[in-house]
């Protein structure tokens, strides 16, 4: 999958013209991004592959600082031997954004960094139990956009997300943590 993506990446970036990013002081940002996630847990070496959609709205309150908000939604299906430990996870993640880029609307290609703040809510469904919970939710992502106009930019970035859902009675809290590798794209105006 990652071979994919950055095959994708690499004729995206060699197949379209260069321009101008539109990342200036005013400009707002509406952001798509997919993944597909490798989770893993405090508790032990489980793994489990997730699938990833992100909407996000951003301000620049100058060329290189950038606040704003993002809506992600994931949802993952564990396959056990024993069909009865089957389970499924849904989380939909509300949080505020803030980024750093590291050039200016002159530039081509900007590599960025930023930190992530919000609410987890998720809810997890195995062998006839469930259970959901709200908690905090934090990050850190750093990524690359590409301008092949002024107004449109392809994204590559790199997000870890973690948050500890509450434990029912009797369980240690598990503290998760997403690691994606987020593709897709931003409009300017």
């Amino acid at each position: 999958m990652k071979t994919s993506a950055l095959i994708i990446l690499l004729a995206l970036i060699l197949s379209v013209p260069f321009a101008n990013a539109g990342t200036e002081q005013g400009a707002t940002e509406i952001q798509v991004q997919g993944a597909f996630t490798n989770t893993t847990n405090s508790e032990n070496d489980d793994k489990t592959m997730t699938s990833t959609g992100q909407l996000s709205l951003n301000y620049f309150l100058t060329d290189w600082l950038s606040i704003g908000g993002s809506g992600r939604l994931s949802g993952s299906k564990t396959e056990y031997e024993d069909s009865s430990r089957d389970s499924t996870t849904t989380t939909s993640f509300l949080m505020f954004n803030s980024d750093l880029y590291l050039g200016g609307p002159t530039k081509t290609f900007i590599p960025y960094l930023g930190v992530r703040l919000g609410i987890a809510n998720s809810k997890f469904e195995s062998g006839g139990n469930d259970n959901s919970s709200s908690t905090a939710s934090y990050g850190g992502h750093i990524g690359l956009k590409i301008f092949p106009s002024e107004s449109v930019s392809w994204n590559l970035e790199l997000d870890v997300t973690s948050y500890t859902p509450e434990a029912e009675e009797g369980q240690d809290e598990i503290t998760w943590t997403n690691s994606s590798l987020l593709l897709g794209f931003s409009y300017y105006f």
